[in-house]
């Protein structure tokens, strides 16, 4: 059963947190049961009766390898942290490479699950822009450059114009 569950497991989407616990866990479970074997075999051949602790560790050991990956991936999503797909900086000059945008501050990026970053700018745009009705445009080129080139799918702007800049002054560079 479990090579079947291990062989359909491996072709699913492992992007999920709780599905890499899943095969994980499967996987872990199947070389338990073969390191089982293989000890049973060394002490029916061997009578060297030790091999079954040693299999054991062996076992120990791929359980808490597996275990701290898991811990350390939920860890990053529960902590906030951002995601090792999205480099800010290269965010940052993407998102300025688009007509009318003018600055980007207060950009941050977060994992709302382990397939989901969501990320928030304050977006300074050209006076232009906001006067001539452009911004529900600029908002679909910001979003549409972020699924593009960072695959997030999740993600809020917040417009200001560029004379905005004076309200807040210890944000703006």
């Amino acid at each position: 059963m479990n090579i079947a569950a291990t062989w359909v497991l491996a072709k699913g989407n492992r992007r999920s947190l709780n599905m890499q616990g899943v095969f994980r866990h499967i996987v872990t479970d199947l070389y338990g049961i073969g390191a089982t074997a293989a000890a049973a075999t060394v002490i029916l051949v061997t009578g060297w009766d030790r091999a079954d602790p040693v299999a054991s560790l062996v076992i120990v050991l791929l359980v808490l390898r597996a275990a701290w990956g898991l811990l350390r991936a939920s860890a990053h999503i529960l902590l906030e942290g951002t995601p090792e797909t999205v480099d800010l900086d290269e965010v940052r000059l993407h998102l300025l490479g688009l007509p009318d945008v003018v600055a980007v501050h207060d950009l941050h990026a977060w994992t709302l699950t382990s397939d989901l970053p969501a990320l928030t700018a304050h977006v300074v745009v050209t006076d232009d822009c906001l006067n001539n009705g452009t911004v529900p445009r600029l908002l679909d080129l910001l979003q549409d450059c972020l699924a593009a080139h960072f695959d997030v799918e999740h993600s809020t702007f917040q417009v200001e114009a560029a004379t905005h800049t004076e309200h807040e002054a210890a944000t703006h560079s």
